[in-house]
């Protein structure tokens, strides 16, 4: 799943043959020279983009944006951004001066900083093997992958439009579930996408009457990781 999206927001959008040069002289900028050589073995890093380091990083030059402006552009195929400081107003001078570049998606960006590294396959399977309903497995495989930034979140809204049909006000997005707007009393499992310390069920205990059980995302993962 993971590997998939990586594929599809980096690696299956540059030629299999090439030079490329990374912008950011960063740990993720070395990360994605490593891998390069992986999965494009064929093509070839030839120096990062960096106002803040000097010289040389992983033994290739580094530029300063400035100084990359100059630079001839049959000498590289596409720049692959490794940063996300300034990346908007970056991306829009690497656009002034028409420099092929490849935007970085929040996916990318939060692979290569090891923010998903919690979230992978096998924690999720873990996880899905504590349910025993398919509805509540295919629920919380939608909420892994909105949460490792693998799927769009509107398919979350368009799931709970699916699922919950509320007697008085009819359909609702998730956005506008709010307590008001549900029948408080027949509430009997949540489940919480942000629960980090456990400090919701408090309010959830005083709030919903007849709550017997909360599922916490985060609460789930940590008992997946110790397994």
């Amino acid at each position: 799943m993971i590997k998939e999206q990586l594929f599809e927001d980096l690696y299956d959008k540059l030629p299999d043959v090439g030079n490329f040069v990374i912008f950011g002289a960063c740990a993720a900028g070395e990360k994605i020279l490593n891998d390069l050589k992986i999965y494009k073995p064929l093509t070839k890093v030839i120096g990062f983009i960096d106002n803040a380091v000097d010289g040389t990083f992983c033994s290739l030059p580094v530029w300063t944006l400035k100084e990359f402006t100059d630079f001839p552009k049959e000498n590289y195929d596409m720049v692959i951004m490794g940063t996300r400081k300034d990346f908007s107003t970056v991306n829009s001078i690497l656009d002034l001066y028409d420099i092929p570049f490849l935007i970085q998606t929040p996916f990318i960006s939060d692979y290569y900083r090891d923010v998903l590294q919690v979230l992978n396959e096998n924690n999720l399977e873990k996880v899905i093997n504590i349910f025993e309903e398919k509805e509540d497995k295919d629920l919380y495989k939608l909420i892994f992958k909105i949460r490792a930034k693998l799927t769009n979140p509107q398919l979350a809204d368009d799931y709970f439009r699916q699922k919950h049909v509320l007697k008085e006000n009819g359909n609702f997005t998730i956005k506008n579930q709010y307590l008001e707007k549900i029948n408080k009393n027949q509430v009997k499992i949540a489940f919480d996408l942000g629960l980090n310390s456990g400090l919701n069920v408090i309010a959830y205990n005083k709030l919903l009457p007849n709550l017997e059980k909360t599922y916490g995302f985060e609460v789930i993962y940590d008992y997946a990781k110790c397994e």
